[in-house]
């Protein structure tokens, strides 16, 4: 039996684990995904064992970063984020790649969107949000404004990735300050996808927009939520009643873990199947 897992902390409550097995035993392959707790303390000892018994692994935080560093190859999208949540073991090389990013295309794309030519405004720069517009520009969006705090770690780091990214693809990408509501209002009046990449709308801010105001909606707008914790936050409650297209991260995790799978088993994830007997649903 070959073994795959994600590693990371915490990793206890991720839904890897049923996704990856109930594809394996659908297709009637030798494969057994498990979950291995590290941190940027121990992942050094724990991706060394995982190379002596391992095929591949997935990463999640904190140590997505760290992990790119200890790959022998690294895929373009993660050579530019400096992440990678995929990790194929061949024969103790490591090859790194992010599939958040394509994962999220292809979930799209199951639901009949394109961003392709598409103006996508972002919320956020952190990890999940650099992936999503760094592979979106790379695979044809026309132009990206990215909302971010000024004060943030990632403002400066999201204005160089900007400034490589124009040199690689022909998107159009400018950074803004989150707190600025008119440039908001004024970027998603024209926009055709709106993502939210922040954690506001979980936990303890599950009530909460991670928009000033609903003047950032329209109908033509297409509203997709990271979040699948609560599946339905408060930013598409209210796209809902706006008359907008809205979708949650569920159809991201899905996908994203299906490029992965195929990476390391090179057999395409039966994602239908997995939708109807895992009842993942993106839109709400």
């Amino acid at each position: 039996m070959k073994k795959l897992c994600l590693i990371g902390s915490p990793v206890s409550h991720s839904k890897s684990p049923i996704i990856h097995n109930t594809a394996c035993k659908l297709l009637d392959i030798d494969y057994h995904y498990d979950l291995v707790e590290t941190d940027t303390d121990t992942i050094e000892d724990v991706v060394s064992d995982l190379k002596k018994n391992y095929t591949g692994w997935n990463c999640t935080m904190p140590v997505k970063g760290a992990m790119a560093k200890l790959c022998d190859e690294l895929s373009d999208v993660s050579k530019i984020t400096g992440a990678v949540n995929t990790v194929y073991n061949h024969e103790g090389k490591l090859y790194g790649t992010t599939t958040d990013g394509l994962g999220f295309i292809h979930a799209l794309e199951d639901e009949g969107i394109q961003i392709k030519d598409k103006k996508i405004v972002m919320l956020g720069a952190g990890n999940a949000a650099t992936t999503l517009y760094v592979t979106c520009a790379l695979e044809g969006a026309k132009e990206i404004d990215i909302f971010n705090r000024k004060q943030s770690k990632n403002y400066i780091a999201t204005q160089n990735r900007i400034h490589q990214l124009h040199t690689l693809c022909n998107c159009q990408l400018h950074l803004y300050d989150l707190s600025d509501e008119d440039a908001l209002v004024s970027a998603c009046s024209n926009a055709d996808l709106l993502i939210n990449g922040t954690s506001v709308g979980m936990a303890d801010t599950i009530n909460q927009m991670p928009v000033p105001s609903t003047l950032c909606l329209h109908k033509q707008l297409v509203v997709v939520d990271l979040i699948y914790a609560p599946p339905l936050t408060k930013l598409l409650e209210e796209a809902k009643k706006a008359g907008c297209s809205t979708y949650n991260g569920e159809g991201m995790l899905l996908y994203q873990a299906a490029e992965s799978f195929k990476i390391w088993t090179h057999h395409n994830m039966p994602v239908n199947e997995l939708k109807r007997l895992l009842n993942i649903n993106m839109k709400v």
